[in-house]
């Protein structure tokens, strides 16, 4: 998928933000990937480096740019061609104020976006004003 392809792709699911694309194409993943050896490995490496929420100094956006950088070194042990569409997202929730989690393009038949939580390694679902109140994408 090229930086075009998948700033199209946000686009299309109501991410009207600029995107920041620092590769010229990117692999995407399946949903089992990101739910499961994703999320496995990425559990374990919080434990082992002792990560905790702090207020300010290690809150949602450092755990959202930690993960993306996890999910890159993962990838670059295998694809060397390409970048990994698994990047930060930032945006304002409904219930209230800003929050930073992960976004990946999955394939499964089709493209699709997938939101990641990085504080407590799920899946999350956001609704389409959600989704347009994004602030800051980067892959």
């Amino acid at each position: 998928m090229t930086a075009a392809e998948l700033e199209n792709l946000l686009m299309e699911n109501g991410v009207t933000c600029m995107g920041h694309f620092a590769d010229s194409s990117y692999n995407v993943t399946t949903q089992s990937f990101i739910n499961g050896t994703f999320s496995e490995a990425w559990f374990r490496l919080m434990n082992g480096l002792g990560l905790s929420y702090k207020a300010e100094s290690y809150d949602c956006d450092d755990f959202a740019k930690l993960a993306a950088a996890y999910a890159q070194i993962l990838h670059g042990r295998t694809h060397r061609d390409s970048g990994l569409a698994f990047g930060e997202f930032w945006y304002s929730r409904g219930s209230g104020g800003k929050h930073a989690i992960n976004v990946a393009v999955v394939y499964g038949g089709k493209y699709e976006l997938l939101f990641f939580e990085p504080q407590n390694c799920k899946q999350v679902r956001l609704s389409k004003q959600e989704i347009q109140s994004c602030q800051f994408v980067r892959f």
